[in-house]
């Protein structure tokens, strides 16, 4: 239920009567997933503990129904920057939870006893953030349910290989009731690729329009160094893929055929060749492509898992992002032995349009914009620049840098101007949502985004489930 300033939870008997405020959560969609144990003395939640921290950091909270007693449950591993979507087993010994990991790296799924303890991971799911929602237990306790990229998987609780459940499409949400019914919300969701035209470089000639539409996922966009193409990532043709396109959306052609989440292309300085990062062996690795179809290749960083890339001026380096520690490296654009770049805790490199320097995201208690020469140097915050909402919602320009910032439903799109280090407010956004990934056409008129407008659901139940 909404506060005046946020999200609370309340507690109102099933067959109707006055509600009773049990706890006030702040802003956590779209994370606002609740629990009961099984004596129905405790609530599981996820909360945003601290709303002035950048990074926002959530955590599972237990409420005790009984005295009030609210506490911090504990995080399954060092690994985690948040804990999401809590589950309480059915004979309430256990709770599961989801892990973030850092960098975009994905989640895992955890089980631990009821108090915290002898957390065992179940499984790792290379899905965005945004794009898990939902975890729940069998009714006879072997097996887990997790929402993912708009499909259910289960997966047994001792590990093992995650199984998808073919009849669950742009599912969300599943609960499993005691008698076995499976129950989620099948919604369709209106995601677009938006284009907005710039007047100049700090206004826009109008509101968003719609780019390439489709009812499937599209984001991460990105121009050709000509600005005759973008390429982008899509699901519309079942997994996330690597699709490109001409400048104004129109002939779409899927470049990928890899069956496996693959996303943030890039191209190389003279357009023919695009790299991204796929995980179609498991973990995250960088692959190469031409940019006229064929087949994708490995490119070896010798790293044990690599994402983000971003190709330099020169056409000589691949900046990536690795983990454990998560930190910028580079490597040759052919591959081979990769080079640390930055201190840890750093992800999401992109290279200034001149060349000069190395921009990425840093900072141990926000999401800040830093920078450092190309062949090595300072590390330094960019000054002017404020924390940022969404880390992967930024981009270099030729005089500066935009960037996405906000809360859901109130987004607005901001340039950084180099050369003043001002912050000047472009447009705002009505997208209820934004994705990763904004991209600006060379010639500085068209900037491109990924977002959510709107959406519906239904829901859907599965007898006999188990």
């Amino acid at each position: 239920m909404l506060f005046e300033d946020g999200i609370g939870v309340y507690l109102i008997p099933a067959l109707g009567g006055p509600e009773r405020h049990l706890a006030k959560l702040g802003t956590p969609y779209p994370f606002s997933r609740l629990s009961w144990s099984a004596d129905s003395r405790w609530i599981a939640f996820a909360k945003l503990d601290d709303p002035s921290e950048a990074p926002r950091k959530y955590r599972v909270h237990l409420l005790r129904l009984e005295t009030g007693e609210e506490r911090v449950f504990p995080l399954s591993s060092p690994d985690c920057v948040m804990s999401l979507h809590p589950a309480f087993s059915f004979d309430g010994k256990y709770l599961a939870t989801t892990c973030v990991l850092s960098g975009g790296a994905g989640h895992k799924i955890y089980i631990q006893n009821s108090e915290g303890s002898r957390a065992r991971e179940v499984v790792r799911i290379a899905s965005p953030i945004m794009s898990l929602d939902g975890l729940t237990w069998t009714a006879d306790g072997r097996f887990l349910v997790y929402a993912a990229d708009g499909k259910l998987w289960r997966v047994p609780v001792e590990g093992g290989t995650p199984e998808l459940l073919p009849f669950a499409d742009n599912a969300t949400m599943p609960t499993v009731s005691m008698s076995g019914r499976l129950s989620f919300a099948r919604g369709s969701v209106d995601r677009k690729l938006w284009s907005i035209e710039l007047k100049t470089a700090t206004k826009a000639a109008g509101p968003a329009a719609p780019f390439a539409p489709s009812t499937r996922l599209q984001w991460q966009p990105r121009f050709s160094p000509d600005g005759s193409r973008v390429v982008f990532g899509s699901d519309r043709s079942g997994s996330i893929e690597i699709w490109i396109a001409d400048r104004d959306g129109s002939n779409p052609v899927q470049l990928t055929f890899l069956a496996s989440r693959s996303g943030t292309p890039r191209w190389s300085p003279d357009g023919q060749t695009i790299f991204f990062d796929s995980l179609v062996s498991g973990t995250s690795h960088l692959f190469t492509l031409n940019a006229n179809g064929g087949t994708a290749r490995l490119l070896p960083t010798g790293t044990p898992n690599a994402s983000h890339p971003f190709c330099s001026q020169d056409g000589h380096w691949i900046y990536f992002t690795t983990e454990k520690p998560t930190a910028v490296w580079k490597v040759p654009s052919a591959g081979g032995t990769a080079i640390r770049l930055t201190k840890e805790g750093s992800y999401y490199p992109q290279e200034s349009e001149d060349g000069k320097i190395l921009l990425y995201i840093a900072g141990d208690q926000a999401r800040e914009l830093w920078a450092i020469p190309v062949n090595g140097g300072d590390e330094h915050r960019m000054k002017g620049m404020p924390s940022l909402t969404l880390d992967a919602a930024w981009t270099p320009s030729h005089n500066g840098i935009y960037f996405v910032n906000g809360d859901p439903g109130r987004y607005s799109l901001f340039y950084y101007e180099l050369a003043t280090r001002s912050v000047h407010r472009v447009t705002q956004l009505t997208d209820r949502l934004v994705h990763p990934g904004i991209t600006v056409s060379p010639d500085g008129h068209q900037l491109l985004y990924a977002g959510i407008e709107s959406s519906e659901s239904d829901l859907v139940l599965v007898d006999g489930f188990h």
